[in-house]
């Protein structure tokens, strides 16, 4: 049978060039080389394929993007060890994450299908942190065919719980991160009391005005008088251009959009000027002097005569006289005697 050759040498050294794919192997050092395009070599250690058969020789080089362990003989990167030399350094351990936490107080002893409003799965971990009796706090692990909790294993005497701590992934305290402990890990468990505190995270608690939807927090709006417009909160306008929004009469109430009293003293303040429609007073007498119109300067003042004038009837042909008393209409103009 025919075979191919490659390149190949039993010195220590790299070959000074090869074409662009080609390939060379060195017995002495149990590289590949690879050519690349631009004339230069690219050396492979042959444990670069597959299981390691050796020691693997870095040559002063990093591993890089090495992601987070999850099992004892895992690669670890520098994040994650630094993290665990400050937890060793403040006495933290670091438990396996649980799926859920509690909410509120469960009765332990019951049989139960959900916690956190979530369907429990066989050997789920959750964390119980909101027990009347603070002694059941804890990791537990869920079994479907019992359908109880039972404390985990690696966390079921109060030495190990004293300082644990735990990453929730899901639920209302999604990526919420806790710690316990207790006063006297000679205590007795069940009885003395475990502490679990809030570390970091991202939990949140739902407040008012708030809603939590697939563990993502969102306003609570009145689409009546506020509405999310481009992932803003903005004031809902009124259907008739104009339309102020008024604060109601009780406190607390929403505001409504209406018609503003004008009489209503809260409801204006200050001075309407003249060159926005107002009198520049808010007097009669400091009106007319910001509107140029003194009495009895600018305009004529309030006379009886005058007002028993304006009210006489007009009559085509009729003539204004004074009989000696008042203002009358006369039909004829008597000159008198002489």
């Amino acid at each position: 049978m025919a075979k191919i050759q490659i390149k190949r040498t039993t010195s220590s050294n790299a070959p000074s060039a090869l074409d662009f794919g080609e390939l060379a192997y060195s017995n002495a050092t149990n590289r590949l080389y690879i050519g690349k395009n631009d004339g230069s070599v690219r050396p492979f250690a042959i444990t670069d394929f597959g299981k390691a058969e050796t020691d693997i020789n870095m040559d002063n080089n990093v591993i890089t993007n090495v992601g987070t362990p999850s099992n004892s003989g895992d690669a670890i990167n520098k994040s994650y060890l630094e993290q665990q030399i400050a937890n060793i350094a403040l006495g933290n351990t670091w438990r396996d994450p649980v799926r859920l936490a509690s909410i509120s107080n469960i009765a332990i002893s019951n049989q139960l299908t959900s916690l956190d409003s979530t369907t429990l799965n066989n050997n789920d971990r959750v964390l119980l942190k909101d027990q009347t009796n603070a002694g059941e706090n804890g990791i537990y692990v869920y079994n479907s065919g019992t359908q109880l909790l039972s404390r985990a294993t690696e966390v079921d005497t109060l030495l190990e719980i004293n300082k644990s701590t735990v990453l929730v992934t899901s639920g209302t305290n999604f990526n919420s991160q806790y710690q316990m402990s207790v006063n006297d890990v000679n205590g007795n468990l069940n009885t003395e009391f475990i502490i679990v505190t809030k570390i970091g995270g991202n939990g949140y608690t739902v407040g008012n005005g708030l809603l939590n939807i697939n563990t993502a927090l969102t306003v609570d709006v009145n689409t009546d008088s506020i509405v999310i417009v481009n992932n803003k909160l903005q004031i809902k306008g009124h259907n008739i251009q104009g339309v102020p929004l008024v604060s109601p009469t009780v406190d607390g109430d929403p505001a409504i959009y209406q018609a503003l009293n004008l009489a209503n003293s809260n409801a204006v303040q200050n001075t309407l000027p003249i060159n926005r429609g107002g009198t520049g007073g808010n007097t009669a007498s400091n009106a007319r002097t910001a509107l140029g119109l003194g009495i009895n300067v600018d305009v004529q003042g309030y006379s009886t005569r005058l007002a028993q004038i304006a009210g006489l009837n007009a009559v085509v042909g009729n003539i204004l006289i004074h009989d000696g008393n008042s203002w009358i209409l006369a039909t004829v103009l008597d000159g008198g005697t002489y």
